[in-house]
């Protein structure tokens, strides 16, 4: 057994190193190349298969990413897409689920295998988005945001799915062990939110105290594994209670060193659930019947997409915001691996059925970290049709840009803000002290609402959208700050600028240093990076700690820029 497990976690770490070799040097994001290895070395090894040891392994990748999702994460944050995440999730779930039991017994599905299929393809991969969010840095922004709350309305979901189940072979269950299920799932909420409160914050108090960063990992992997067999006694999917877990640390002083802690252990166990999910793929299989799978793939990527943009128009966002949702909600996630089984237990679907869940749900996985890398141009070739009257009116929200309040109207020489999030707020702030003239542009409807309140003119709409940079007046201002992380959307608002004024000066936030060079040589005025201009700030105050007189203190933080300037350069 020892030897088995040995071998196995070999072929699994080989397969992730030459897979994640694979793809960083054509470019293609790391899980493409995690779920192609895996594929290829079941395939060829005979090793990885559904009973090793190595699949029991992956599942604590999905317990440490959930945990991790939730130290980021606070109960304030779910709050704010509290309407759309359960409302939308809800809305969502049942109209796929009764579309599929339109359309897959046309397919010569029985009508026990649809139901069960169109339970599992309702859902969407937790695992996979929020790690395709993570490598973004996009889980603070509006659409990571709605997508993590969403995700985890499918995941309560699959509760009373599993508990319908057996009710199809005539067995006990129904509405009473529903009821149950649905009690226990909120005792386990209501415990976590009292236990974040207050028993949680004293044993974090008092295992820090301890001053052993041992001990410190120790106690958090319990608290997690606890947490997660806690809810699995009480019929909840452990990765549910590791989210939990997680927002309950998130309420602790200690979440920055907690998540530091936990990230190396869930980076190894997510590769290993990644390279399992492509094992779980037969060639064989794929070869008798890729053309129902793809059409069926087709066929629920297009109704989850459509369903989940239209959703989310609905409740007043912005089409962008919507279509990065929908996009990120339209895959099949790995839930629908565990109905199958269960359907397979008892007796509703037979090997064949099976294998169309599975290889149904991996083709989508597999495609959602392209459909991401690609999401840019389809954005743009379905933003005229996104952007139509016709789809306005879903949410009751006009979609042209919004010209700025009050005397804004008029505005001149001033200051273009795009993005009012965590930067852009502060940057608001700086020029309301000093008394200059800003207007922001944001299409986050419920910042939207903040700044009608206060007083603060905006441009309502997409920053990269050119006639929305006309409404902010970018042809009269001085200055155009960009605040969005996101670089296409930086590209865009650089290059209608540009046209709409060759005098603004531009500046620009960049997350990398690569990102650095390209901006620049489109033109720009100057490139600030966040992270660098933190560490420029933490020197400083390390030069004044020791002594450093202020001619030194420049002149360290002098090469330091020119260090980091020359990096970004070459």
């Amino acid at each position: 057994m020892e030897s088995a497990l040995f071998r196995d976690l070999g072929f699994v770490l080989a397969a992730a190193l030459l897979g994640g070799a694979a793809s960083i040097l054509f470019r293609l994001p790391l899980l493409t190349g995690y779920i192609i290895s895996g594929v290829i070395f079941a395939a060829l090894s005979g090793v990885l298969h559904a009973g090793s040891s190595v699949f029991a392994l992956a599942q604590l990748g999905i317990i440490f990413l959930l945990f991790t999702v939730g130290i980021e994460l606070s109960f304030t944050q779910l709050t704010r897409v509290f309407r759309v995440a359960v409302a939308g999730g809800i809305i969502q779930i049942l109209t796929t689920i009764a579309l599929g039991l339109v359309v897959l017994p046309s397919f010569g599905l029985s009508h026990a295998a649809s139901l069960i299929l169109a339970f599992g393809f309702s859902l969407s991969s937790t695992a996979v988005v929020v790690k395709l969010l993570q490598e973004r840095a996009e889980l603070d922004t509006l659409h990571g945001e709605i997508l993590t709350g969403w995700l985890l309305v499918q995941d309560l979901a699959v509760v009373p799915m599993v508990v319908l189940l057996p009710t199809l072979v005539g067995k006990d269950g129904g509405l009473l062990d529903m009821g149950e299920a649905a009690s226990r799932a909120v005792l386990l909420v209501v415990g976590a939110v009292v236990a974040g409160r207050f028993a949680v914050p004293q044993f974090m108090n008092l295992v820090v105290r301890a001053n052993s960063r041992e001990f410190f990992l120790l106690a958090v992997v319990t608290f997690i594994f606890g947490v997660a067999f806690l809810s699995q006694i009480l019929g909840i999917s452990p990765a549910l209670g590791a989210f939990l877990a997680g927002l309950i640390v998130s309420e602790t002083s200690q979440n920055h060193a907690v998540f530091a802690e936990i990230r190396p252990l869930r980076e190894i166990f997510m590769i290993l659930f990644f390279v399992s999910l492509g094992a779980l793929l037969s060639p064989s299989f794929l070869l008798n019947s890729w053309q129902l799978i793809l059409t069926l793939a087709f066929i629920f990527l297009g109704i989850k997409f459509l369903i989940s943009l239209l959703v989310t128009l609905f409740f007043g966002y912005h089409a962008k915001t919507a279509f990065w949702t929908a996009l990120g909600l339209a895959n099949i996630g790995e839930f629908s691996f565990l109905l199958a089984a269960l359907g397979g237990e008892l007796g509703l679907l037979n090997e064949r059925e099976i294998g169309i869940a599975v290889s149904v749900a991996l083709v989508t996985l597999f495609a959602t970290p392209l459909l991401f890398a690609a999401r840019h141009v389809f954005w743009e070739r379905t933003k005229p049709i996104l952007l139509l009257p016709v789809l306005s009116s879903v949410s009751g929200v006009d979609r042209r840009a919004h010209p700025p309040a009050g005397r804004a109207q008029e505005i001149s020489d001033h200051v273009v803000l795009c993005g009012f999030g965590r930067l852009g707020s502060w940057l608001g702030r700086a020029c309301q002290l000093a008394q200059i003239p800003f207007v922001v542009v944001e299409y986050n409807h419920e910042i939207l609402k903040e700044l009608s309140a206060r007083g603060i003119p905006f441009v309502y709409g997409d920053p990269a959208d050119r006639e929305v940079l006309e409404a902010a007046k970018v042809d009269k201002a001085r200055l155009l700050v960009i605040a969005i992380p996101d670089r296409h959307t930086q590209e865009l608002v650089i290059e209608h600028a540009k046209q709409l004024s060759s005098k603004v000066q531009i500046i620009s936030r960049v997350q990398r240093d690569e990102e650095r060079t390209r901006l620049m040589s489109l033109g720009i005025s100057e490139v600030i990076q966040p992270e660098f201009e933190a560490a420029l700030s933490v020197a400083h105050r390390i030069f004044q700690a020791f002594g450093l007189n202020r001619e030194e203190v420049a002149a360290n933080l002098k090469t330091i820029k020119a260090e980091h300037t020359k990096l970004a350069n070459s």
